[in-house]
C-alpha cells in the first residue's frame, strides 16, 4: 500500500528516513510509536553516551578547577570563558556536550573547569547573577 504522500510503501519498515524526508503521517507515527515502545532503553543510552562525553570533557580539562583547585567531580562544572552559556546550551539541544567535546578537542580556550562556587562568584564579578552581599 502507498503513502498519501510519497511514493513508498507503507509497509516497508526499513524506508522510514525516506518517509520522512518526504514528511508523511507514517514516519512520523513509526517514530513516535517507536520511541514510546523503546522510551528506558533510549534513554538509559542518551544518558550513558552523555556521561561518556562529559567524562572525557573533564579528562581533557584537567578533572581540577582552574580557579581554586577542587577536584570533586559532583561539583565541577563546565564554564564558557567569554560567557553565553545559556544561550549556547538553548541553542545546541542535545548536542550541547558533544560540541563541547570538539572545542575542547581544538584547545580553543573557551571552556574551563570551575567548581560550583567558583563559577557562581564568577557569575557575580562578570555580572549576569545577583548577590545580596554587593
Amino acid at each position: 500500500m502507498k503513502c498519501e504522500r510519497c511514493p513508498f510503501e507503507t509497509e516497508n519498515k526499513k524506508s522510514i528516513s525516506n518517509h520522512l524526508r518526504f514528511g508523511c503521517n507514517f514516519g512520523r507515527d513509526y517514530q513516535a510509536e517507536h520511541y514510546l515502545r523503546n522510551r528506558q532503553t533510549l534513554l538509559e543510552r542518551h544518558r550513558t553516551y552523555r556521561l561518556k562525553v562529559k567524562t572525557e570533557i573533564y579528562s581533557l580539562l584537567g578533572n581540577v578547577c582552574a580557579e581554586c583547585g577542587f577536584t570533586d567531580k559532583r561539583a565541577l562544572q563546565i564554564d564558557h570563558v567569554h560567557g553565553g552559556g545559556y544561550k549556547h546550551r538553548k541553542l545546541a539541544g542535545s548536542n550541547y556536550y558533544q560540541q563541547i567535546l570538539q572545542e575542547v578537542r581544538k584547545r580553543t580556550g573557551k571552556y574551563r573547569l570551575l567548581c560550583a562556587n567558583c563559577n557562581f562568584i564568577q557569575g557575580i564579578l562578570l555580572g549576569y547573577r545577583k548577590s545580596i552581599w554587593n
